[in-house]
C-alpha cells in the first residue's frame, strides 16, 4: 500500500499538472514537463547510490515459473481485467464529463482517493486477508463505473463516483499485490 501510494502521489500531482498546461499552452508542454522530470530523475540516479549492486540474476525459466501455478495465473488474470476495465474509463473521463471542464479536479481527486485507497486496502489486507478487500474493492469499482454515465451531468455525482472509484482502484491493486505474494511460491519481488 505504500508503494502504491506514491503512484497515486504522482496522479494527484502530475494528472491536473499535465491537464492544466495542455489547455494553456498545449499538450507539447505536458510531454516536455515529462520529459523534463524524467531527466532530473536520471540525474538523481546518476549521482546517488540505488542501484550501485550487481543485479540479481535469474534465467527465463526462473522467472516464469510462478506461471505454473493456477493461483498465481488467476490472480493475476482477475488483476488485467479490472485494471483494464478501470484504466479504459479513466482514459476517456474527459469524454464522459462533456470536455476538460473540471477533468484536472476529477484527476486530482481520483489521485487523493487512491492514496487513501491504498492506505485502507494495505492496512484491511494485513488484518483481514486480502479476499474481502479484493471483493469490496471491485464491488464499488463496477458500481461506481456504471454509475458514472449517470452522473457524470452533476459536479457532487461525478466526484462521489470518482472517489469511490480511485479507492477502489488503487486499493485493489494492494490487496491483489497481497495476494498473489500469499498464493504464489517464489520471491515477493518476482511475483508482483
Amino acid at each position: 500500500g505504500v508503494v502504491l501510494a506514491g503512484s497515486a502521489v504522482a496522479t494527484v500531482l502530475g494528472a491536473p499538472l499535465g491537464v492544466l498546461l495542455a489547455s494553456h499552452l498545449s499538450w507539447r508542454a505536458a510531454f516536455g514537463l515529462v520529459a523534463v522530470l524524467a531527466a532530473a530523475t536520471i540525474l538523481g540516479l546518476l549521482h546517488s547510490s540505488a542501484g550501485s549492486g550487481p543485479p540479481t540474476r535469474s534465467t527465463l525459466s526462473e522467472r516464469l515459473r510462478p506461471m505454473r501455478s493456477p493461483a498465481v495465473v488467476g490472480t493475476l488474470t482477475v488483476t488485467f481485467l479490472v485494471m483494464a476495465g478501470s484504466n479504459s474509463v479513466y482514459t476517456y473521463l474527459a469524454v464522459l464529463l462533456g470536455g476538460s471542464t473540471g477533468l484536472g479536479l476529477s484527476m486530482g481527486v481520483f489521485g487523493l482517493a487512491g492514496i487513501v485507497g491504498t492506505w485502507w486496502a494495505g492496512t484491511a489486507a494485513d488484518r483481514r486477508g486480502s479476499g474481502r478487500v479484493i471483493v469490496l474493492a471491485v464491488t464499488v469499482l463496477g458500481t461506481g463505473l456504471a454509475a458514472l454515465p449517470l452522473v457524470a451531468a452533476t459536479t457532487a455525482g461525478t466526484l462521489a463516483v470518482v472517489i469511490a472509484w480511485g479507492m477502489a482502484a488503487w486499493g485493489f491493486v494492494s490487496a491483489q499485490q497481497h495476494r498473489v505474494i500469499g498464493v504464489g511460491s517464489g520471491p515477493a519481488p518476482l511475483l508482483l
